[in-house]
């Protein structure tokens, strides 16, 4: 890292230079013209080693609270304000394919069960429901995400620290006649287009969630508590129609350490749409009827399209229900994991890559480009690592996502669990819940994962403030580089550590309405959930508690014809009294 000893241009306000290791102030050499503006400094400026002398003419800033107001509140106000929209719009996308169920028109297993309810295509798929829903919400929730993303490097920019042209009265010309030297004052100044930039961004924000906040007051999810604990997927299951049921039951069982590729789901709901409601909602001769009622049979039901006579797809009738297929799936040479797992391998790079870079710019003393541009303090170096920052939390709010669709499963495959310890419980919808939840159940690997997560969403203030400029000193600089390289180094310790983590074998993810269902399918305690799809969650969790029973994940044997697939399960007496060990799962 090159000290900038380059002098400001001959303007109406002196810039403070703050990149100078040994100025911890920000300190800055100010000349002034008799008429009191600010002239241009001396061609070879001499930098004072310790204390500052009286009369030395460099002049000591007042206080560091100036420095770090401007260098860190825009960005932690706004990211502190991206912080409850990013909870808000990931609550939306969780119950976005309930929200296609609950259409006139119903949906198509695509925008419905095999919907994922957090996706990187999320802008895709909000598209897609404009266009074939008419509904403006996903599409609106994806702008709110986005707009409050590029606030945060935004924000960087909107506020740069300058020396005020009057009351500086501390020429040479007055230090040799003994005038009493004067600091020139020091205040903030917005910067111009990026302020206007951020403002509009406020104002579009808030427009959106009134909009947003209209759209959901007419919203009724059709839900009678949250929907995407394993209980709730069992009652919604248990109390669907039996085409559903049969469905499901026709996947794969992958009991022998394949995985389902997502052509084979795909082609399960070929040519049928889905609807939650009672089992006439759809009915053209039960007119009136809003499928808010059903009772026991209130759950998702299956509607044939009337393609599916011209493209040979056989209309499903509770009579006759699908075949499980004989034809042995197709063993795919790569887990649904095994993509996450080469991007974490990317982020891996990524990480050590920014690393190396900010090491190698805090100690090196090479006047090179890179050294240049960092130092130049023009606009676009901090969007530049703040905009790196936001990266960094959007890769862990999506690696968080996956950890907690997950880590109720890997928990069951542990040792038996009660209700309330498993299939009660739903995925945490943020890294608060969740951090708290993982520390409460000692589940070291989920924690730090949410952890990461947590102190993602502050490294675009840190990564905001390594590259030097006017507003930020010199003890503000290390503080922020060594944090950063603290945290980062921290994040690539976890995220190498999860390479390593034996996980339980899942043929499908538990993202989507389909995988939950897949799990529970062919268990035995759909029994014991069939009419609980409209009870409250208190109501719920008190009568599945009072069942007493433990639930286990990994190989059971379930349906009609005993096959053994891969599921959740209560623990039987009989496993009881053998002594359940958990499997190879």
């Amino acid at each position: 890292m090159v000290p900038n000893t380059a002098t400001p241009a001959a303007t109406g306000d002196a810039q403070p230079d703050a990149t100078r290791p040994g100025n911890t102030l920000g300190q800055a050499q100010v000349t002034a013209s008799p008429t009191g503006h600010a002239a241009t400094p001396p061609t070879e400026p001499s930098y004072p080693e310790g204390p500052i002398s009286p009369n030395s003419h460099f002049f000591n800033l007042q206080t560091e609270a100036d420095y770090l107001l401007a260098s860190v509140v825009p960005v932690l106000l706004a990211t502190l304000l991206s912080i409850p929209i990013q909870v808000f719009t990931s609550s939306i996308n969780h119950m976005l394919p309930f929200k296609a169920l609950r259409q006139p028109t119903a949906a198509t297993a695509e925008d419905s069960l095999n919907l994922p309810r957090g996706s990187l295509l999320a802008p895709v798929i909000s598209v897609r429901f404009l266009q074939r829903f008419k509904d403006p919400l996903p599409i609106l929730n994806v702008l709110l995400g986005l707009l409050a993303t590029l606030l945060v490097p935004l924000s960087s920019e909107t506020i740069r620290l300058e020396y005020l042209p009057f009351e500086c009265h501390s020429t040479v010309a007055d230090a040799e006649a003994g005038a009493t030297a004067k600091p020139c004052p020091i205040g903030l100044r917005v910067s111009g287009m990026p302020t206007r930039a951020a403002e509009a961004l406020l104002a579009v924000i808030a427009a959106v969630i009134v909009l947003m906040a209209f759209l959901l007051w007419r919203w009724r999810s059709g839900l009678a508590t949250e929907p995407w604990s394993i209980a709730a997927m069992a009652s919604m299951l248990s109390s669907s129609g039996p085409e559903l049921k049969a469905l499901m039951a026709s996947m794969p069982p992958c009991a022998d350490g394949v995985c389902l590729r997502s052509g084979e789901v795909e082609k399960t709901f070929k040519g049928k749409r889905f609807h939650l409601g009672g089992p006439d909602t759809h009915n053209p001769d039960n007119k009136g009827q809003d499928g808010h009622g059903g009772g026991a049979h209130y759950g998702i039901h299956t509607i044939s399209l009337p393609e599916a006579e011209d493209t040979g797809e056989v209309r499903l009738t509770a009579q006759d229900p699908p075949r499980r297929s004989s034809m042995k799936p197709r063993t795919s040479p790569a887990s649904p994991f095994d993509m996450e797992f080469f991007g974490r391998i990317l982020f891996l790079v990524f990480i050590g890559g920014l690393l190396i870079l900010i090491l190698y710019y805090e100690n090196s003393m090479l006047h090179t480009g890179f050294e240049t541009f960092m130092d130049s303090q023009t606009f676009g170096v901090r969007i530049l690592f703040t905009g790196m920052g936001s990266i960094i939390s959007i890769f862990w709010d999506f690696q968080f996502s996956r950890v907690a669709e997950n880590q109720l499963y890997q928990r069951l495959t542990k040792q038996p669990q009660p209700a309330q310890r498993s299939i009660l419980l739903s995925p945490p919808s943020s890294v608060f819940t969740g951090l708290w939840s993982y520390v409460s159940t000692k589940d070291v690997v989920s924690a730090n994962v949410a952890l990461a997560a947590l102190l993602a969403k502050f490294t675009p203030i840190l990564l905001s403030n390594i590259p030097f400029r006017n507003t930020v000193t010199w003890k503000t600089h290390e503080a922020c580089t060594w944090l950063a390289v603290g945290v980062l180094g921290y994040m690539f310790v976890v995220l190498f550590a999860s390479l390593w983590v034996r996980r339980a074998y899942m043929p499908i993810a538990p993202g989507s309405i389909a995988g939950c269902m897949y799990y529970v399918c062919d268990s035995a305690m759909l029994k014991d959930f069939e009419g609980l799809a409209c009870v409250g969650r208190k109501e719920r969790n008190r009568l599945v508690g009072e069942m007493d029973r433990r639930f286990i994940f990994g190989e059971i044997v379930g349906g009609a014809a005993g096959e053994r697939r891969i599921g959740v399960d209560y623990l039987r007496l009989e496993q009881r009294a053998a002594g359940w060990k958990p499997g190879r799962f």
